[in-house]
């Protein structure tokens, strides 16, 4: 599989390719400034990390709004509304927000991983009762799918440098995380690939 991006980095829209098939790239591609990557076998799709299903689907890259004002300083992945939300990190959990099903009653997990000195948080799920200071390990099962903060059932995760307790927001226009692709492929996971 080879997939294309727009801005090098794995940032921005992004078109896959599988093996022997001519594909015409998405109007976002053609022509700009293009990173690209040819497959990577070894690894767990991001979306299977975050749901443990194969159905999951990434809807929105690091970077990657092409409809939407601002910039996305996180991956989306949604499956179904309930739908069991696993740790794609183990940590210590530095925040625990729980939200309603409401577009202003924002959900937010935080879970501080000290050996590599980085912060994952996830936005809108529906999170089992944590408390701050609570480990957590990677793969435990830390909520469901919902839409608490948003206008549809998804998970946002956001890998941010240091020790933090929220996230940022798609309104920014500029980002403050860095580019989590290889981050995450060298933590197992195929986080630029489809």
């Amino acid at each position: 599989m080879a997939t294309v991006f727009y801005r090098s980095g794995y940032s921005g829209a992004i078109d896959s390719v599988d093996p022997g098939v001519m594909a015409d790239l998405r109007p976002e591609l053609k022509n700009e400034n293009a990173g690209h990557i040819v497959g990577v076998a070894t690894n767990d799709a991001f979306e299977y990390g975050v749901y443990h299903s194969a159905g999951a689907r990434v809807t929105a890259w690091f970077d990657g709004y092409l409809n939407t004002p601002g910039r996305h300083e996180g991956i989306d992945v949604a499956y179904q509304s309930g739908a069991d939300v696993f740790a794609v990190l183990g940590g210590t959990v530095t925040r625990v927000t729980e939200g309603s099903d409401a577009t202003d009653a924002l959900s937010t997990l935080a879970v501080y991983n000290a050996t590599y000195d980085k912060t994952v948080v996830y936005l809108h799920l529906n999170p089992l009762g944590f408390a701050v200071g609570q480990s957590i390990s990677k793969g435990q099962k830390i909520g469901d799918e919902a839409a608490r903060g948003a206008p549809a059932t998804h998970t946002h995760v956001e890998m941010r440098p240091g020790r933090q307790t929220a996230a940022t927001f798609s309104s920014d226009t500029t980002l403050v995380n860095p580019v989590p692709t290889q981050f995450w492929m060298d933590r197992g996971y195929n986080a630029c690939c489809q």
